[in-house]
């Protein structure tokens, strides 16, 4: 009878003291990170060299760096650099580099190993106020929160991830290689918005490219400017500049939305996408990459109601 009323009790107890909901998210690192020109940047260092301020960039999707100024990196602390050349958007033929796949950089507090470290010998990025990029090392390998409220990210265990509540969950999925993909919706002025297949690339500081080819589902703005859009790893990049209606990401809408229009076959390289989201859009949330489970969270934050210029 003792041993009845002892459980009696701590039953009592259990119901007054709620389980939370969710696991225990397991922390592995936390960086700084800064927002420059619709960009998220985090500090890296190349052995002596640094720190550097590279660009998250979720269309990188392999394990490495890619540094833009090869006088900002001591050369001497490589094994086996070798010439390549890499591709990227434009027209050109890509950009001459020097690459070892086999290298080490740190990321904050966080140490990387056995990492393709590739620097740029052209000067296509010359005087471009960021020394590089960086996505997969990250991206691909930890649940990745980004809080732009207090300036940091959190890198968790990604198997055992869960969002605590209060984050909207939109699925993300992968095609033919790791770079993120997920549905929005767009009306160009008072139509139904449309659904569109795009891609994330969050080193774009636009808020969407829609992607110019001879048919699209949706409907192009009426009023754009000729604009200079950006350069890639294979040239500059000239389209147009307009504004849609509405974006919508899932049960979120933003409004008198800013978009770049590109010719498809210069600007991108993922087959079949519709557009581009950016980081002018994601950057008015805290956002998590979740690829383990495919998906993206999104919490607004203070940025969520500034105009887009």
């Amino acid at each position: 009878m003792r041993t009845l009323g002892w459980l009696q009790g701590l039953s009592l107890i259990l119901l007054l003291v709620p389980f939370p909901l969710h696991a225990q998210n397991r922390i592995l690192g936390t960086i700084p990170i800064e927002l420059e020109r619709n960009k998220t940047t985090v500090p890296v260092t190349v052995g002596t060299s640094g720190p550097l301020r590279l660009i998250l960039d979720s269309g990188m999707d392999y394990d490495g760096v890619l540094l833009f100024h090869l006088e900002s990196v001591d050369r001497s602390q490589f094994r086996d650099l070798r010439e390549v050349r890499i591709g990227g958007a434009g027209q050109g033929p890509g950009s001459g580099a020097l690459s070892d796949s086999a290298a080490a950089f740190s990321v904050g507090p966080m140490e990387f190993v056995n990492q393709r470290v590739t620097i740029l010998t052209s000067d296509i990025y010359r005087g471009f106020p960021t020394d590089g990029v960086l996505g997969y090392s990250l991206l691909g390998h930890y649940a990745v929160e980004i809080d732009y409220d207090e300036g940091r990210m959190t890198l968790y265990e990604p198997s055992t991830f869960a969002p605590e509540p209060g984050w909207e969950s939109l699925d993300l999925y992968f095609r033919d290689n790791r770079v993120p993909w997920m549905d929005i919706a767009v009306a160009t002025a008072g139509e139904d918005p449309v659904r569109i297949s795009t891609y994330i690339d969050f080193a774009s500081g636009a808020a969407l490219e829609l992607l110019r080819r001879e048919t699209n589902v949706f409907t192009l703005p009426e009023q754009t400017e000729r604009k200079f859009l950006g350069r890639g790893l294979s040239g500059d990049i000239y389209g147009e500049e307009g504004r849609v209606s509405k974006v919508v990401l899932g049960p979120f809408t933003l409004e008198n939305v800013n978009v770049a229009l590109a010719p498809a076959e210069v600007r991108s390289r993922q087959e079949g996408a519709d557009g581009i989201v950016g980081n002018d859009a994601l950057r008015r949330f805290n956002v998590i990459f979740d690829y383990a489970h495919l998906k993206i969270h999104l919490r607004p934050n203070r940025y969520f109601s500034e105009p887009f210029r």
